[in-house]
């Protein structure tokens, strides 16, 4: 029952952010916010096809084979958050829509769940370990090179 709740929980989740993206001007401003602090990260932007899948998948390989990272609901949300940004970015760019409001939102919107992972590893009594440092970090790692690929896609100086 909890699973089919949280299931429903993440869809609701998914369906904000791809409202927030459409209807209003938030994802647009959190790229803005982002090139105005981290505008040299934009150079990057390119590899980000390349660095989001792997390392995503990677991390879903570990994460799927290690029982020490159980409880691991928060960082699979923050991966399939993940991809549905890549894959939102893919089809609007195919579509030839702009993908920064939408894939903005998602980018920034998986971000929570790498805390929420931890905090919910202590809550439920597990050590927290240099492994679970790692696993934050790489995962991390992915949103930002997803967040720099919009940042190259959808930027333009004013």
């Amino acid at each position: 029952m909890l699973d089919l709740l949280l299931l429903i929980l993440s869809i609701a989740y998914f369906c904000g952010l791809i409202a927030l993206g459409q209807n209003t001007s938030l994802g647009s401003d959190l790229i803005d916010w982002a090139m105005a602090h981290f505008s040299s990260l934009a150079r990057f932007g390119f590899l980000a096809p390349a660095i989001v899948p792997v390392g995503s998948a990677v991390l879903f390989h570990t994460v799927d084979k290690s029982p020490q990272l159980v409880p691991r609901l928060f960082l699979k949300m923050n991966l399939v958050t993940m991809f549905t940004g890549l894959g939102a970015t893919a089809f609007l760019l195919i579509t030839e829509q702009d993908p920064v409001p939408i894939s903005t939102m998602f980018a920034f919107g998986a971000i929570p769940f790498l805390p929420l992972w931890i905090l919910h590893h202590g809550m439920v009594g597990n050590r927290i370990t240099y492994t679970h440092a790692w696993i934050v970090l790489v995962a991390l790692f992915c949103n930002v090179a997803l967040i720099t690929f919009l940042m190259a896609q959808g930027w333009v100086p004013r």
